[in-house]
């Protein structure tokens, strides 16, 4: 049974707590249930955001994890309008105000840079469902199954990669459970996910064999197991047909070569595939960008406008 304050009754979930969402810069401690903070916008949309901290059960990938759901200003405020939705991982890393003042972690600040975006216009008003990752197991559940992940040459080197398992809990479960409960835009061209490392490698694993159901990604700094980026190549080389998806790669230029590389690879490979640069695909480097949230956080402003521009 899911009890659920202000929305109808969902399978898997239960609100935990509710959270404002700030438009202040990042390290901004969290606020109390329910609180408003920030300016009084002046943009096009008026009113403040919040994030609702839900908790969910699943079966695909067994396991309890919180979900934290950005919601835009506005929300509140009307009945009918429906939104874009972009699940982000790993969830607990993308608000400041889901992080705790102590916490030796940078968020990517993804509320308070959404809701300054969506204050000045410069993207449309939409949802963001943080997955929480796992404390332990975090690596197998964003590693693609071994055939995704490995060239066949290598035999079976972690039997616990559960990235496929991960991605049914979010297309079977999670989104449509999110669907049911918030006013959403449910088709393909106005769904996407967005991660970075490890989390973005499954994020391109769920979306590139689940176009029917994604439309946006955002990948940055590929964190790969073994031969996993010749697979990514692959996997866009044997498409039948280029999707329509529009796609943002980002990698920092302070990286190891090989991450550069990796990115570098899979970006020429979606223009072989028939990607355009700056139409549907744009790759783009943070000149002293490391492998961090702080890197994430400067690329996320551009990664929203592309996406939805």
């Amino acid at each position: 049974m899911i009890r659920r304050a202000q929305v109808p009754l969902i399978r898997r979930f239960v609100v935990v707590a509710v959270i404002a969402a700030t438009s202040v810069s990042c390290g901004a401690s969290a606020t109390a249930p329910g609180s408003v903070v920030g300016p009084t916008p002046t943009g096009s949309v008026q009113g403040p955001a919040r994030i609702d901290v839900l908790s969910h059960v699943s079966t695909a990938l067994p396991s309890t994890r919180a979900l934290r759901v950005y919601l835009p200003p506005g929300y509140d405020s009307t009945s009918t309008r429906r939104y874009p939705v972009i699940y982000f991982q790993p969830g607990a890393n993308g608000f400041v105000a889901s992080r705790s003042a102590s916490s030796s972690t940078l968020s990517w600040g993804l509320d308070t840079t959404l809701t300054t975006l969506i204050h000045g216009g410069q993207v449309p008003p939409m949802i963001v469902v943080g997955i929480d990752q796992l404390t332990q197991g975090v690596i197998t559940e964003y590693t693609p199954p071994t055939a995704f992940c490995y060239p066949v040459t290598v035999p079976n080197p972690i039997p616990a990669a559960l990235g496929d398992k991960y991605a049914t809990m979010v297309i079977s479960e999670i989104k449509p459970a999110i669907d049911a409960a918030y006013r959403t835009m449910p088709g393909r061209s106005t769904t996407g996910m967005l991660g970075s490392s490890a989390a973005g490698m499954e994020s391109f694993f769920t979306v590139i064999t689940n176009t029917n159901t994604f439309g946006l990604l955002g990948f940055l700094s590929a964190a790969t197991c073994a031969g996993e980026h010749i697979s990514q190549v692959t996997a866009v080389n044997s498409l039948a047909a280029k999707p329509a998806l529009r796609v943002f790669l980002g990698v920092g230029g302070s990286e190891v070569s090989g991450t550069l590389v990796r990115m570098q690879d899979l970006y020429n490979a979606m223009i072989a595939k028939g990607w355009v640069q700056a139409t549907d695909v744009r790759y783009d480097t943070v000149a002293l960008g490391g492998h961090n949230e702080q890197t994430w956080s400067i690329q996320s402003s551009q990664i929203l406008r592309f996406l939805f521009h």
